[in-house]
């Protein structure tokens, strides 16, 4: 007997069978194969982060958020001291003093009748223990860790990053009462426990850390602009307080935020999302934040056009992609990258004004009156570490800070995030959130 034939083998179920199988298969394959291309890309991508030292995980999060070898670490002094200003109820004991409190009375010079100056340091003294925890965290110098569980994702709770400006304000308020006592070395040694708090934040890979660390330098700045003009301090003073306020390096720090975050946003995405979606969703974020990543190795201007353009790509993708939790977990995260961001700038411009202030002093000591520009200023009387090409440049134009004096005082500005030139008015913007300039104002 002869076998049967092909044609007669594929009889027509067989051959709808096979159909139906090609049909079935094949969108299975394809997704197959998206998948696993998707899933190589995702490999090299975080690969090439682990390759430049960068976290990709939690775990490695984790790691990553350590005191560099050679560094020392004073994270139990700071908590100490954070702990025991806490505990000692500074805010309800000076409800009505500045700083600490909630007077609107502004401060006057050194040397003015101030009529909260008995109350404000009665309450210093009163805080015997505190400030000595204070003075012996800030001696210590190097870098904290407070704890950290990672694994909250983006609700982890940092209960002393939360109250280390109630520390700073308190530093603020006997930096005051000492300069109106007359004991300006005091003064002096309050302002740089100021800025040794705000280092010792620095280098932390989470975007909230940084303006915490921020807003403490500023506070420092602050402190040094009502003081500078009304204090006997001596030319070795003026370059000690510059070495505390210019040791700083925000936008590096920027990019230490931005690492972490990326990874905070990774893991949400692990947790919320399955399979070839995950996947996806992961590469879409790397895509996204690595692009701003890579602009924080550029100058200030560059990197706030970078903000912008991930802010308005992110929108748009967002519009476009409504399904999925990519979406949703970047709209999440942008504001805070875009505050952090414009908190980096902020800080270096008022950073770079509160060292040419102090260069300024340091002329008219030296010289006995002002420069008529800052290009007359001895590039010594800067500091050491500002012999750099922006040291005295507007971090959100790239243009130098603006200089101007009149009868009465100077001003050292930058024209701020909204970019225009408001004649060193600091006034808030119409907002209600940001300065018009920022920078510092002087009396001759």
């Amino acid at each position: 007997m002869m076998p049967d034939s092909p044609q007669r083998f594929w009889t027509l179920r067989k051959r709808l069978c096979f159909v139906f199988g090609l049909i079935l298969f094949a969108p299975l394959a394809v997704a197959g194969y998206v998948w696993f291309t998707a899933s190589l890309e995702l490999a090299a991508h975080l690969a090439e982060l682990r390759s430049q030292g960068l976290p990709t995980t939690v775990s490695e999060l984790s790691e990553f958020y350590s005191v560099p070898n050679g560094v020392n670490d004073p994270t139990a002094l700071w908590v100490e001291a954070i702990d025991r200003v806490q505990a000692a109820g500074v805010y309800e004991r000076g409800e009505n003093l500045p700083f600490v409190g909630e007077s609107e009375l502004a401060v006057p010079p050194p040397g003015q009748p101030w009529l909260e100056l008995d109350a404000s340091r009665a309450l210093i003294d009163e805080l015997v223990v505190e400030f000595s925890a204070i003075r012996q965290a800030a001696a210590a110098g190097g870098q904290v860790r407070f704890p950290i569980d990672f694994t909250q994702g983006l609700e982890m709770d940092r209960p002393h990053t939360v109250h280390v400006s109630g520390v700073a304000e308190l530093l603020q308020l006997s930096a005051h009462v000492n300069a109106h006592m007359g004991n300006d070395s005091a003064a002096l040694e309050d302002i740089k426990a100021i800025f040794k708090l705000s280092d010792a934040l620095r280098g932390e890979p989470v975007l909230i850390s940084n303006i915490a660390r921020n807003t403490v330098h500023n506070r420092g700045c602050e402190t040094i602009e009502n003081l500078l003009p009304f204090c006997e301090w001596s030319d070795v003073d003026l370059a000690s307080l510059q070495w505390a306020v210019q040791s700083a390096r925000f936008k590096d720090e920027l990019a230490r935020g931005v690492a972490g975050e990326r990874v905070v946003l990774l893991d949400a995405i692990a947790e919320t999302s399955v399979g070839p979606w995950r996947t996806a969703n992961k590469l879409e974020v790397l895509r996204l934040i690595n692009r701003f990543a890579d602009s924080l190795s550029n100058s200030s201007p560059i990197i706030l056009t970078g903000l912008r353009d991930l802010e308005a790509e992110i929108d748009a993708y967002s519009e476009n992609h409504t399904n999925g939790v990519a979406p949703i977990i970047l709209s999440l995260a942008v504001p805070g990258i875009a505050i952090a961001a414009n908190s980096s700038a902020s800080s270096t411009a008022q950073q770079r004004c509160t060292v040419v202030a102090l260069a300024l002093q340091r002329h008219r000591l030296k010289n006995g009156q002002l420069p008529d520009s800052l290009k007359n200023i001895d590039p010594q009387l800067l500091g050491p570490t500002t012999q750099t090409a922006d040291a005295l440049l507007d971090p959100f134009d790239g243009k130098p800070l603006r200089y101007r004096q009149d009868d009465m005082r100077i001003i050292i500005y930058s024209i701020a995030d909204d970019a225009v030139d408001d004649s060193g008015d600091r006034a808030e913007t119409t907002d209600g959130l940001s300065p018009q300039d920022i920078g510092i104002v002087l009396p001759k």
